[in-house]
């Protein structure tokens, strides 16, 4: 497998440094290059097109929120981790509506860097596995179910992300599912829902777990895990703008209060999952 291609923006070459060490004694990948201004960087990530860019918030001639914003639009396979001191919580959330995936804090913390890191890669290469799933499956597809499915694709994937769950398993059970209830515009019966995933799975060859129960687990844990990453939202600031948006739609403020008080005790999360009202506000959000 080739390895993930980065580069780092930050107007400090200490902490260009720093992360570049990072990446290449934890193996994460190769450093293309490091680069202090901020209209340079514009210019340089569409010629090296790289997997990971890692990028100050405030940098000379454009800042990273301008950046992020000029790219996410044409170049949506690049990922891009946010890095600075600054706190302002309404400009974290501007960074996140750009289309940053992550935020790190200087000064900056090698574990930190490194579990971040991994998980952008994982989600990386999970929207591979998707997109190859997808191509599989669309061979059975008319022209007119993958062009509606193409067209929302993207948003779920940025959904996700934003979820914390684009690298879970169960989220290409949770495309799939999505697709068919938009395509026949029937209520969501998830019963119905797991046995055609299964049949479906069997029938294009897709390599992985299609037994009813193993397709219903996958589904129930991740979003559990979508719930749990919602519930940290609200506690570390409950007017943050994925909070506000994914708490009411996807799981109802009840299920989100009480887990954000099993995560105060700090106790194991317990909460019923409600899959149809996750389904459902999902597929509300995205058409």
């Amino acid at each position: 497998m080739n390895k993930e291609r980065f580069l780092i923006i930050d107007d400090d070459i200490g902490i260009c440094q720093m992360l570049e060490n990072i990446i290449e004694d934890n193996d994460l990948g190769e450093v293309i290059d490091t680069i202090q201004d901020g209209k340079y960087g514009l210019d340089m990530i569409p010629k090296f097109r790289p997997d990971i860019v890692f990028i100050d918030l405030l940098l000379p001639e454009v800042d990273g929120i301008e950046i992020v914003k000029s790219i996410r639009d044409k170049y949506k396979d690049i990922d891009f981790i946010m890095i600075s001191q600054v706190s302002d919580s309404e400009m974290i959330s501007e960074a996140y509506e750009s289309g940053i995936g992550f935020y790190i804090n200087k000064p900056i913390n090698v574990i930190e860097v490194v579990s971040v890191t991994k998980r952008v890669i994982n989600s990386q290469r999970n929207r591979r596995m998707i997109a190859e799933i997808g191509q599989t499956l669309s061979k059975n597809k008319s022209a007119g179910q993958a062009e509606v499915e193409k067209g929302y694709l993207d948003e779920v994937n940025v959904i996700f992300a934003e979820l914390g769950i684009l690298s879970e398993k169960g989220s290409q059970d949770i495309i799939e599912i999505i697709n068919k209830v938009i395509l026949d515009q029937k209520d969501v019966q998830m019963t119905k829902m797991y046995k055609y995933l299964s049949q479906m799975y069997v029938k294009n060859g897709v390599k992985r777990s299609s037994s009813y129960k193993a397709i219903e687990q996958r589904v129930r844990r991740t979003i559990q895990t979508a719930l749990v990453n919602v519930a940290h939202l609200g506690l570390e600031d409950f007017s943050n703008y994925r909070f506000e948006r994914y708490a009411s739609t996807l799981f109802g403020f009840t299920e989100v209060r009480k887990a954000m008080d099993n995560i105060r005790k700090n106790e194991s999360v317990k909460v019923t999952i409600n899959i149809k009202q996750f389904i459902t506000g999902l597929v509300s959000l995205i058409k």
